[in-house]
């Protein structure tokens, strides 16, 4: 434990409800219960078996299916909901709130979040948040405590966000082993458009490429490589839908740059350029070994 989880231990507040438990939302639940950071943690859910299950393994107190409710009792309200789920409550709860109550969302865009709690009565305290410590499982089956332990937790101010409360969610997101990193709305929607959204995107071209050129033989031949390099087309469609209809900007820009790289590649396969290519694989190589470590050289085969 560091001093700043050390600093938090004990209630922060009497109640705080965590409105969607998939893995991030049951995985904040469980941290938030395993620190004992609240006196009372209350999921929020449509779907009653899930409740269920959050209450049989101990990662909520109590469990209902309506926000409305609850809402106004809240020290800590945690959106957890796909992006337009988040700025739908986020429009229909504001005036239901108690003063000095903060409300945090975990949503994978942050421009249109933002501007929605910019958009909340001004006794309300506001900051976008976002973990990076998905995986490659979901469902609240998946939930874990430890998930955030030594990620980054991007916290995004907004106009209802103050001193106060960016230090306390800063020491709140400490207290659950997470890294909090400051960015503005755009700043993160634009990184993560090239480092988790892009990387989604990929395997679609991919596929419909081999699928257009290659046909049945492209799969008969496809091994590991392929695979492994496609693998994130199954992941989960309708979060991955609403992440790519609230950042547009973001991804388009990306693709843009992305298509602009694989441009310059081209032309360097298509003029020989062995000096350009060899610097290219060994330099892409370098830069992936200094920040993920060496790779197993069978991986992926």
């Amino acid at each position: 434990m560091n001093q700043n989880e050390a600093q938090l231990r004990g209630p922060l507040g009497q109640r705080a409800i965590i409105v969607g438990l998939g893995l991030i939302g049951g995985s904040l639940a469980a941290a938030l219960k395993l620190n004992g950071l609240y006196a009372e943690v209350l999921g929020v859910d449509t779907d009653r078996g899930i409740l269920a299950d959050a209450l049989d393994r101990g990662l909520i107190d109590v469990g209902v299916t309506l926000l409305h409710p609850v809402v106004a009792d809240a020290d800590l309200i945690v959106l957890a909901t796909p992006v337009r789920q988040i700025v739908a409550i986020l429009r229909q709860i504001g005036p239901a709130i108690k003063p000095g109550a903060i409300v945090l969302d975990v949503g994978g865009t942050k421009e249109q979040i933002v501007s929605a709690m910019n958009a909340l009565p001004t006794h309300v305290q506001a900051m976008g948040g976002h973990p990076m410590s998905g995986k490659n499982t979901s469902g609240l089956e998946h939930a874990d405590a430890q998930v955030f332990r030594d990620k980054i937790f991007i916290l995004t101010p907004t106009a209802h966000t103050s001193f106060t409360t960016q230090a306390f969610v800063e020491d709140l997101v400490l207290a659950i082993g997470a890294r909090p990193l400051v960015l503005d709305a755009v700043q993160h929607d634009q990184v993560v458009a090239l480092i988790s959204h892009l990387p989604r995107l990929l395997p679609l071209a991919l596929i419909d490429a081999a699928q257009a050129a290659g046909g049945s033989l492209a799969w008969a031949v496809a091994a590991g490589g392929f695979r492994e390099s496609t693998k994130k087309a199954t992941d989960n469609v309708p979060m991955w839908l609403d992440v790519l209809l609230t950042n547009p900007h973001g991804i388009v820009t990306a693709l843009r740059a992305m298509q602009e790289q694989l441009d310059k590649l081209a032309q360097q396969i298509a003029a020989g350029d062995e000096v350009a290519l060899r610097q290219k694989l060994e330099q892409a190589a370098t830069t992936w070994n200094d920040h993920f470590g060496t790779a197993d050289p069978d991986a992926g085969r």
